[in-house]
């Protein structure tokens, strides 16, 4: 039996949303929030051939289950905060040339104005970094800025 994720993505037919739908409803909480763990991990993974796929399979998730919050009140909006991060990470994606996208990459998060501290998501490989670009990038304060960058190390230390 496919999970839940697999199902949505396959889903071709009224039928089978149909079907998805009440498994999510038959499973609550615990069924849609491993979904919803699936779906996040995927986001962070894939590259530029499955982008299209994605946002495909998050707007069949928003038709067929419009309102996750009736699930659990922390999923209010949800379907917009995946599709808003999906479509970043597709901007990014059609940014960075392929040939540039090796190695190590971080978030960087800071507001010059405020004694806030700066805000650093280090040891991510460039598909997870534009996923978090993505996902951040909604809740930027007013001043606050975001780098997505490359990491070149050229000496590392650890203490005892």
């Amino acid at each position: 039996m496919a999970n839940l994720l697999e199902q949505l993505e396959a889903a071709k037919t009224y039928e089978d949303l149909k079907q998805w739908r009440i498994s999510i409803r038959k499973g609550g909480y615990t069924a849609f929030s491993t979904f919803l763990q699936l779906l996040q991990e995927k986001m962070k993974q894939y590259g530029d051939d499955e982008a299209k796929t994605i946002l495909r399979t998050i707007r069949k998730g928003k038709r067929t289950l419009p309102r996750p919050r009736r699930i659990s009140p922390a999923w209010d909006g949800l379907w917009e905060r995946l599709l808003a991060t999906a479509q970043q990470k597709a901007e990014i994606l059609q940014t960075v040339p392929v040939d540039k996208r090796e190695g190590e990459w971080q978030i960087l998060i800071n507001n010059p104005y405020v004694m806030d501290k700066l805000t650093c998501h280090p040891g991510l490989n460039f598909y997870e970094a534009a996923y978090f670009y993505g996902l951040f990038r909604q809740d930027l304060k007013k001043n606050e800025f975001m780098r997505l960058q490359q990491v070149q190390n050229w000496s590392s230390t650890f203490g005892d």
